[in-house]
């Protein structure tokens, strides 16, 4: 077995047993998002964009209507991908051409209320998919792993989580004061 193929297998199971999480984000925000206060956000997925997320060894690049839009609807917002720190939960999305952009209820709780001050205060600030690959196909080599690139071509959204160091440096999470307001 190949060092590729062992690699896909390793990312396959993790992601069959909902482990694994795509990291993929930019830096615009929705032009408007619902309600008022306690929201953050941001692109959550860029289209066929490389990139290089944690829990695969190569690049991954997900194809402009490979994510199943209704699996974001009321998805949870986590801290740093872990299950165990829910902090909110999505209420809006915006499908555009470049990509996939999302806004997040931040629960009124201690939790939230540190995430909604660091966001502020522009400590944690990025934004991250955890997704599910459902289908894919194989790209060119990595030149630096010599890994083929991975292009989803169907998955869905199990979380997005707020990061201190997002896999992608202009992947930040914006605290929206004006939903009305919030225009890129």
């Amino acid at each position: 077995m190949t060092a590729h193929a062992r690699a896909v297998r390793r990312y396959r199971a993790v992601q069959s047993a909902g482990l694994g999480m795509l990291l993929l984000a930019t830096d615009e925000v929705p032009r408007k998002v619902p309600g008022a206060g306690r929201l953050i956000a941001g692109p959550i997925v860029p289209y066929d964009v490389s990139g290089r997320p944690s829990g695969y060894p190569g690049l991954v690049r997900f194809e402009r209507g490979a994510l199943d839009l209704e699996s974001v609807a009321g998805a949870p917002l986590l801290l740093d991908h872990d299950p165990t720190r829910p902090i909110g939960r999505a209420t809006g999305m915006i499908d555009r051409p470049a990509d996939l952009a999302a806004a997040f209820r931040v629960a009124p709780t201690p939790t939230g209320d540190d995430a909604l001050a660091l966001v502020a205060a522009g400590v944690r600030t990025g934004f991250s998919v955890g997704a599910v690959v459902d289908a894919y196909d194989l790209g060119d080599e990595d030149p630096a792993t010599g890994i083929p690139e991975l292009i989803v071509t169907a998955g869905h959204v199990r979380e997005t989580s707020l990061l201190t160091f997002p896999a992608y440096a202009s992947a930040r999470a914006q605290l929206i004061t004006d939903p009305e307001r919030a225009t890129p």
